[in-house]
């Protein structure tokens, strides 16, 4: 309860710096500043239920006969790295994140929990192959490549890795990252590396399509994934044609 309020007047107040907060629900802690954006991610990851793994993909991944190898695209402040290696000890996640603020944040987190030998970032933006991105820098969870007909000019210069060579061993992926996910989709590699399970959080940026939602279904179905919408779409053909929505994918039986 003192953690609730202590976050909760930071939050109000606006305070500078990181903060370390213990979870009640877990046995860990996240760091994170008080930019209401970073609480909303706290709050999308621990208290959204759609972010913990529906039950068939939760058996998948408990029954491996090794915990886990998770990739986070879009490590963000570490929120997800905290719910993954919370829900599968032993587990080992892969986080690409670029945005410099971000890195700060999601080191520190790693290091408050003691996680480095099995928690790793890669300070990059994911893609089909190695080189260099503009990018919009200093948006928090929003920061990401320069997307098209944007009228948001890039503010620094990243490093762009090749992460097929990551997905060969995945077990669980989980790509949050702002549009640049239809690039890693449509590569024909894709189909010989797919992980057991997926977390995608789709969006209507560069998407191909009008529908992002139907697009993502479309791709993940073909390659034999079943999959699972966080929110259900009263005309399954008509919405949405702009924004952002979440999904998980499996392969496997549906029970």
């Amino acid at each position: 309860m003192q953690e609730r309020r202590r976050f909760a007047v930071n939050e109000v107040v606006g305070r500078r710096g990181l903060h370390e907060y213990r979870l009640a629900s877990r046995d860990a802690a996240v760091v994170l500043r008080h930019n209401h954006v970073d609480a909303h991610v706290l709050h999308e990851v621990f208290r959204d239920p759609f972010y913990t793994p529906p039950q068939p993909v939760h058996r998948l991944l408990a029954e491996l006969p090794s915990p886990p190898r998770v990739i986070d695209l879009g490590g963000n402040i570490g929120c997800f790295g905290v719910l993954a290696l919370t829900l599968y000890p032993g587990a080992e996640v892969v986080a690409f994140e670029p945005e410099p603020s971000n890195i700060e944040v999601l080191k520190r987190c790693i290091a408050r929990n003691g996680l480095e030998d099995r928690w790793h970032v890669v300070e990059a933006c994911a893609g089909v192959a190695a080189g260099e991105t503009p990018f919009v820098s200093g948006e928090a969870a929003l920061s990401r490549m320069p997307l098209r007909d944007s009228p948001d000019a890039p503010t620094i210069t990243v490093p762009i890795v090749d992460v097929f060579p990551y997905l060969e061993e995945a077990d669980l992926l989980k790509m949050d990252i702002e549009g640049a996910e239809w690039r890693l989709l449509a590569d024909p590699r894709f189909e010989g590396v797919a992980p057991r399970a997926i977390l995608l959080e789709w969006h209507s940026y560069d998407c191909p399509e009008d529908n992002p939602r139907r697009a993502a279904t479309q791709r993940l179905t073909a390659l034999g994934y079943n999959v699972q919408h966080e929110k259900p779409v009263p005309e399954p053909d008509s919405e949405p044609l702009w924004g952002a929505g979440t999904l998980w994918a499996w392969r496997g039986a549906t029970g």
